[in-house]
């Protein structure tokens, strides 16, 4: 992920950002002179200082530990995960689709927005007992329909898909990620992201990595077709590009086939003749798993417990560094 910088995997510890890597390698100039120093301190043999010099070694162990510690902390260190049995009671899937201008291109006759939303129409006839959530986004998220067995709800929602249900720019595929959330307990959690995978917003790769590592299975249905449709917006005005051109896209496939791998999950494309089977089968094991074993993936976060001991390490420190007091002289000072 973009800004965790160390983690570990297989026992070792691994680095992905420099900015953290910078913040540990600090250490080296500080050990450096700080030992120097010490061994300076230690040749001239000054009065009453070698319990002092000791303290002075203690004390930069002491802030070195407090350093690594909140270097780790920023770098997301401080969790780990644990892993819990459960039984599934119930199956949610959560329908998330794109609104984003360049769904209005015409790649099967229709909109890729018209083609997505056809397809869920025909998803929700497959399966009675499913609870349903609709996410739509652009530059921004909104949940047209919660988590409901309520499926004429539902069903309403769709028809209020389009460019024009928010003012948000461009097509943030990460945050809307991040809006479906962990998988719940007890629950089988199935997610749908329709999409033609032109990202605006940079952080989807990380953001599937995520959504897949916390137990959630999702599938990116690719809406459109390799060749580039021209993009219009809810008025059928041609949208322009930065140089004041008719802007044209395609599906941004290897996009959604990365985002998929990352998390774990499928990609299916719209015009696949057996796009529907796919996610009809889908849909078919969300629906068996209820009643059976899962197991899933609990984070904990450790990053309280472990500042605390990096502020007592740096308490530590502060005070082993304290130089001894200066003797007061002795006898009365005579009178003149």
């Amino acid at each position: 992920m973009g800004n965790q910088a160390l983690f570990a995997r297989g026992g070792g510890l691994m680095i992905g950002d420099v900015r953290y890597l910078a913040l540990l390698l600090a250490l080296i100039p500080y050990l450096f002179l700080e030992s120097r120093w010490l061994r300076r301190a230690a040749a001239q043999a000054r009065p009453g200082w070698k319990g002092y010099l000791r303290r002075r070694g203690l004390a930069m162990v002491a802030m070195s530990l407090a350093w690594t510690l909140l270097t780790l902390i920023l770098a997301g260190m401080g969790r780990s995960a644990r892993y819990i049995p459960e039984r599934i009671q119930e199956a949610q899937i959560n329908v998330v689709v794109d609104v984003s201008n360049s769904m209005l291109a015409r790649s099967y006759g229709a909109t890729r927005l018209e083609a997505s939303i056809d397809m869920i129409r025909k998803l929700t006839a497959v399966q009675e007992g499913l609870r349903w959530r609709l996410i739509a986004f652009k530059g921004a998220v909104l949940t047209l329909s919660p988590a409901s067995y309520d499926l004429l709800a539902f069903e309403s929602a769709l028809n209020w898909l389009g460019p024009a249900l928010m003012d948000a720019p461009g097509s943030d595929i990460g945050r809307a990620l991040a809006e479906i959330g962990a998988s719940q307990a007890g629950v089988a959690q199935l997610a749908f992201i329709f999409s033609d995978g032109n990202d605006t917003g940079g952080q989807a790769r990380a953001a599937a990595a995520k959504l897949g590592a916390s137990g959630t299975r999702c599938v990116f249905v690719g809406a459109g077709g390799d060749e580039a449709s021209a993009v219009v917006d809810e008025m059928g005005v041609p949208v322009l590009d930065e140089r004041g051109e008719p802007l044209f896209l395609a599906m941004n496939r290897k996009a959604l086939e990365e985002w998929a791998r990352v998390a774990g999950a499928s990609f299916i494309s719209l015009d696949d003749p057996g796009s529907f089977s796919a996610l009809s089968a889908l849909l078919d094991e969300a629906a068996g798993a209820r009643g059976k074993w899962k197991t899933r993936r609990i984070l904990t976060d450790h990053a309280p417990f472990v500042s605390l001991i990096a502020l007592l390490a740096l308490s530590c420190g502060i005070a082993l560094s304290l130089p001894p007091r200066t003797e007061k002289g002795k006898g009365r000072r005579s009178d003149a």
